[in-house]
């Protein structure tokens, strides 16, 4: 499977700045296979890749990695402690959380393209 997106696009014309060049591929391909779900593979064949699923994968890319950035920083699921009148907080089901702001991320690019409805057939 190819990613929906390059670095080139997320630099260029996405104008994203957060996932370094050599991690892009990484989170991209990921981001392309949650948007294969959402669209019911309807962009498997597809010749020419709209901008709006390129950009939607860069959008998804970026959530992915941010996610996986603060998973890395949170460590044993505390995401804050306070000492004074002791305090601890835990963080919430990144995974879910992290799932749920890709699909969102997608729907922002691809809610009006008729890629995510169930009813359209392309």
């Amino acid at each position: 499977m190819t990613a929906y997106a390059d670095f080139e696009f997320y630099r260029d014309t996405f104008l994203g700045e957060k996932i370094p060049e050599d991690k892009f591929s990484h989170y991209a391909l990921r981001a392309s296979e949650r948007i294969d779900e959402l669209t019911f593979n309807r962009l498997k064949n597809a010749e020419d890749i709209p901008e709006e699923v390129k950009s939607a994968c860069c959008a998804a890319a970026e959530v992915l990695y941010i996610a996986d950035c603060a998973s890395e920083k949170s460590e044993k699921g505390i995401s804050s402690e306070k000492v004074g009148e002791y305090s601890v907080n835990y963080a919430s089901a990144s995974g879910q959380a992290s799932d749920r702001n890709v699909s969102a991320a997608v729907r922002r690019y691809l809610l009006y393209t008729g890629l995510m409805c169930k009813a359209v057939e392309l």
